[in-house]
């Protein structure tokens, strides 16, 4: 039975990518005409009714004016082009982009405002005009598909508030009050890998059972037993980065995003945002993907059996129908101070869920060192008056 599963990951496989992040980042560069992003220079929408800026509005799904409050409807497809991976790796392509920043002039003031390399779109900081940038010397492929902010900065913050009070390792008066923060909506860049999968595995799984001994004493021991199988399944929509703004890790605590809103890519969508475009060429997330992927299956397998713990698991694996979309994903970033201490605090832009980079309590982290050995002495303790 073919079945889509959501991505399963833990830390220790969440710092094994992240290891990989640096040597993974490449240059890239020119593409095919159809494929790039195409204007002249810089592009805006204006209003048909005042001639103001036209920006996204994550509130009403459409262009709003930020004068005179007309909104502008954007066309909707949910069409998002997928590509073959063989077809990709076997171009065998290496693109070069310059590696400098450049300066554009903003349209709406005149100012001249410096574009960093990974930036396709960006606020002036003069007049606040949302400005896209297509420089001709510079060719920008166009993402297949995007998943818009489904709110605003203002919802942002009332959503970072509310999620920091869920955090048990919070220093409580962090959580009452949290610190004013700088909040940045940006677009990141990120390839978005499908699979079929074959595969059959075998391995060794235990539970651990409380027995009594002669003396009437209770201990715990592993009961082991063996697995083995084989399935089919599909994959879809394993999530690697390519940004040089955000670590893989970030996005792994951020995730899952919904792909039921995944739209193809508009412009429209990213009017008032700053957009980064990807600097890791296809090529180069292949491992994390092929790491995601095993972990896919790995989480797959285990969800079959009930157990407290693995001995040993190997499958083998035959992979068809891969196939990637480019696509750029909505994510807020949180910037702000706690007691002398910077911290950079990421929420996914589209479900409002938080990563865990946030101010901890050192009292409560000592706790949940500790409590594992103050069960086990709790257990014992039990134990020994029980077999009395």
């Amino acid at each position: 039975m073919w079945r889509k599963i959501e991505l399963k990951m833990d830390n220790q496989l969440s710092n094994n990518l992240n290891n990989s992040d640096s040597a993974n980042k490449v240059q890239t560069g020119n593409q095919t005409e159809q494929d790039n992003i195409q204007s002249s220079i810089t592009k805006q929408y204006k209003c048909k009714s005042c001639g103001g800026n036209l920006v996204y509005s994550p509130n009403s799904k459409d262009l709003i004016c930020e004068k005179c409050l007309f909104h502008q409807k954007i066309q909707i497809s949910n069409s998002v082009k997928k590509h073959s991976l063989n077809e990709e790796l076997a171009k065998n392509s290496s693109h070069a982009l310059q590696n400098e920043h450049k300066s554009i002039k903003c349209p709406n003031c005149g100012s001249e405002i410096e574009l960093k390399t990974y930036e396709i779109s960006k606020i002036c900081e003069y007049c606040g005009s949302s400005i896209i940038s297509q420089a001709t010397n510079i060719a920008i492929k166009k993402p297949d598909g995007i998943i818009p902010f489904m709110f605003d900065k203002e919802v942002a913050g009332e959503k970072f508030v509310a999620g920091v009070k869920k955090q048990w390792l919070a220093p409580k008066q962090f959580k009452k009050k949290p610190p004013q923060s700088i909040i940045e909506g940006d677009y990141i860049p990120s390839f978005s890998f499908n699979a079929d999968a074959v595969y059959t595995y075998r391995g060794v799984l235990y539970e651990n059972v409380t027995v009594r001994d002669s003396e009437g004493h209770n201990t715990t021991e592993q009961r082991y037993f063996n697995i083995s199988g084989a399935d089919s399944n599909r994959y879809e929509n394993i999530l690697v980065e390519a940004s040089s703004k955000i670590k893989q890790n970030n996005i792994d605590n951020i995730l899952p995003y919904k792909y039921k809103d995944c739209y193809t890519y508009d412009d429209a969508f990213i009017a008032g945002y700053v957009v980064e475009k990807y600097d890791t060429e296809v090529k180069n997330c292949l491992q994390k993907y092929n790491k995601l992927l095993d972990a896919n299956i790995q989480a797959d397998i285990l969800s079959k059996y009930r157990y407290d713990g693995v001995k040993s698991l190997n499958f083998n694996k035959t992979i068809s129908n891969e196939t990637y979309s480019y696509c750029i994903v909505p994510v807020y970033k949180f910037s702000y101070t706690y007691k002398d201490k910077q911290y950079i605090t990421y929420m996914n832009g589209q479900t409002g869920r938080i990563d865990s980079n946030i101010p901890k309590s050192r009292l409560k982290q000592t706790l949940l060192v500790l409590l594992p050995f103050i069960f086990v002495l709790l257990f014992i303790i039990l134990g020994f008056f029980a077999g009395k």
